[in-house]
């Protein structure tokens, strides 16, 4: 009866701390956090719209928010077809794939914060009208993630076209 009265009182307390710890934002810890990068990737544009045959730079930020340094690091960024790739301030040699252009970063210790600027060319555009296009990074590395929630950054511009001049 005595066993049966402490086991009940057991599941008590530890419902209790479980509501108690839910209600004030505590959780109590079972094991503690395995070492892991988390890596977040952001793009910014120098302008929100342009015409054909006009220069934009994109800025693509990106950060290692864990508690572990990140391995092999790599950018993608794909560049619709009406933009041209023409430089970058990466100091690391750009390539290109199914992707579109790639980066190797390679290692980002902990709390490392990095950027460079991507310059491009819009094209002579055929369309009549206003075009939506959107550019896209990836983040990625060799090292586990634990959240990859922020691994993607996007962006869009409006591109218009060249004004006529008749």
């Amino acid at each position: 009866m005595k066993k049966a009265i402490n086991q009940k009182s057991k599941t008590f307390l530890s419902i209790s701390v479980l509501i108690f710890s839910a209600f004030f934002g505590f959780t109590p810890k079972t094991q503690a956090a395995q070492p892991a990068p988390i890596l977040s990737i952001s793009i910014s544009s120098s302008t929100d719209s342009l015409t054909s045959n006009s220069p934009v730079s994109y800025t693509v930020t990106f950060e290692n928010k864990g508690n572990a340094k990140a391995e092999n690091v790599r950018i993608a960024m794909t560049l619709p077809q009406q933009l041209s790739y023409i430089s970058d301030t990466s100091k690391v040699p750009a390539g290109a794939n199914a992707l579109g252009i790639t980066w190797p970063i390679g290692t980002m210790e902990a709390g490392a914060k990095k950027s460079f600027q991507i310059n491009a060319f819009a094209s002579e555009t055929t369309a009549a009208s206003v075009e939506k296009i959107h550019v896209i990074t990836i983040i990625n590395t060799s090292t586990t993630q634990t959240d990859k929630s922020a691994n993607a950054a996007s962006i869009d511009v409006l591109l218009y076209p060249t004004p006529s001049l008749s």
